[in-house]
């Protein structure tokens, strides 16, 4: 699954930085290492883009 993460900027000077996701034991989040955003503009967002995979065996919820 496809797994957007909006970063928006609240600040008066542009934003960057650099995101990380990580899910489960067993779950696969790619890109695994961290991803760099930015700049953002004051009041403009960024979306950055993970790919999640589940396993077959994982519960509901």
């Amino acid at each position: 699954m496809t797994l957007p993460v909006t970063v928006s900027d609240h600040a008066d000077r542009p934003a960057t930085g650099r995101l990380t996701a990580t899910g489960p034991q067993g779950w696969t989040v790619q890109p695994s290492e961290a991803v760099a955003f930015g700049p953002v503009a004051p009041g403009a967002s960024q979306t950055v883009t993970f790919q999640v995979t589940v396993p077959a065996t994982a519960g509901p919820a």
